[in-house]
């Protein structure tokens, strides 16, 4: 996780862009990108809104792939459990019922998103509608919490200050 972090130091936003797209393309594989989220936004050196601006436009290309298994691979997914199989049903009559909206809010949510997106595939629900879907849950999420953090921490650097 260090790795990252520094290479997000370096490299500014389009790293934080770039592991966004990269720890969000793995499926059924968590990988901790909120955890290096809260570790970049907690050194308070970007402003909130274009932290969740590039690392929800990161996630939004990353969550493309499980999309993408949904809608071509159905080997892959013949290789699921039983519980993971459910789930994806479950899902994907959410999907048909609620459209974009379930999409948005399960992006939004700190929630294993990967099976919503194969299930999104599955039923061949718009790539476009997705990704919009995806980026925008997704962003308000990193937004919200970058500002959190940015204004929490300075908040009590201020206090500190003032005991001192």
């Amino acid at each position: 996780m260090d790795f990252l972090v520094q290479f997000i130091i370096e490299y500014g936003l389009f790293g934080l862009f770039g592991a966004a797209v990269f720890l969000n393309a793995s499926v059924l594989l968590p990988l901790p990108f909120d955890l290096i989220f809260v570790a970049v936004a907690g050194l308070g050196i970007y402003n909130p809104l274009l932290l969740g601006l590039a690392a929800g436009s990161g996630a939004a290309i990353g969550e493309m792939v499980g999309y993408a298994l949904g809608f071509w691979g159905s080997k892959t997914i013949e290789k699921m459990s039983s519980g993971q199989m459910q789930r994806i049903y479950d899902f994907k009559q959410r999907i048909k019922d609620l459209g974009t909206i379930f999409v948005i809010i399960g992006a939004f949510i700190p929630f294993p998103f990967d099976l919503i997106g194969v299930a999104a595939g599955l039923v061949k629900f718009s790539w476009k509608r997705f990704l919009i879907g995806v980026w925008i849950g997704r962003t308000l999420r990193y937004v919200l919490v970058a500002t959190a953090i940015f204004y929490g921490v300075e908040a009590i650097k201020g206090f500190f200050v003032a005991l001192v």
